[in-house]
């Protein structure tokens, strides 16, 4: 059984960025043999359409506002049509091994259980592997070797459509971050594989341009970080975890402010009904554990 491939990007102001990936992309993989969806995020009623007019088979989606991440990645998931779907930030360069899209489909193809492909990040032109974007808390692990993982990092990773047939689409209400962490906890509470492959990799330029300020991220972080708990841990889990994200964000954030503000971003979500129902399941607590990962870092 053969599967295509859908490759999805989210571009906010970073068009010198966006360039600049989809030039690797073309000299990578050429351009045909997979569908490209373009999610533009941006505000400023430019058609960006010429940009991707060297690839066979495209969709531009162009809502003219800033939809976020999640909604962004829904959008692309919406419009796409490949059995498997590649998502890259817009300033991530791939970097791939010979027959990349049929590598990658194959994994697929082989598992019905392997629901998300996680990639290899190497950040920068001095190519740091940033701990933040190894899909792991358990950063002594190698790097050279596939392994099953809890999470994976948004940067680059692959998902099969019919996982999210399943789980549901991202967390609209998640702007920005946390969402991959969600869409994990539903994966494995269903039962899917969740794959590191370090053949798999993207070299990440981490372009300034289009990032929230810092004080913002911290704050949005906290908050998604309360919803994911609340939404899939046990309640003595839960507790646990908010009370280490809430020391976490007060360092980070250095203003004793932020977290309560956090607290009552994620307050609102609950009340306001933006969450998916509370589903705790002890037994994702226990994959977390039997992954050698930890649910609060």
């Amino acid at each position: 059984m053969s599967h295509s491939l859908s490759i999805v990007i989210l571009t906010f102001g970073r068009d010198d960025a966006l360039l600049n990936t989809l030039e690797r992309l073309s000299s990578a993989l050429g351009t045909t043999g997979f569908q490209l969806v373009l999610v533009d995020n941006n505000a400023d009623g430019r058609n960006r359409r010429e940009m991707i007019d060297k690839f066979d088979d495209v969709v531009l989606v162009d809502e003219r506002y800033n939809m976020g991440v999640s909604a962004g990645r829904n959008k692309g998931i919406c419009v796409s049509t490949g059995d498997v779907i590649l998502f890259l930030d817009d300033d991530a360069l791939l970097e791939t091994p010979g027959d990349f899209v049929i590598r990658l489909t194959t994994l697929f193809a082989d598992d019905p259980k392997l629901g998300v492909v996680a990639f290899r990040s190497f950040v920068g032109d001095d190519r740091i592997e940033d701990p933040i974007e190894f899909p792991h808390t358990d950063k002594s692990k190698s790097r050279d070797a596939p392994f099953d993982t809890f999470r994976y990092i948004g940067v680059a990773h692959a998902i099969r459509r019919t996982l999210l047939e399943r789980t549901g689409l991202y967390c609209a209400s998640f702007f920005y971050g946390m969402e991959e962490f969600d869409l994990s906890y539903r994966a494995l509470k269903l039962g899917y594989r969740i794959e590191f492959r370090p053949e798999f990799r993207v070299q990440h330029m981490k372009a300034n341009a289009g990032r929230l300020p810092s004080s913002a991220v911290i704050r949005r972080m906290y908050a998604n970080k309360l919803s994911v708990g609340w939404m899939h841990l046990p309640g003595h889990l839960f507790l646990a975890c908010a009370a280490a994200w809430f020391l976490k964000t007060t360092l980070d954030s250095r203003n004793p402010v932020v977290p309560f503000r956090a607290i009552g971003d994620f307050l609102a979500m609950v009340s306001h009904g933006q969450l998916q129902k509370r589903a705790p399941s002890s037994e994702l607590a226990a994959e977390i554990r039997r992954l050698g990962g930890k649910a609060w870092r």
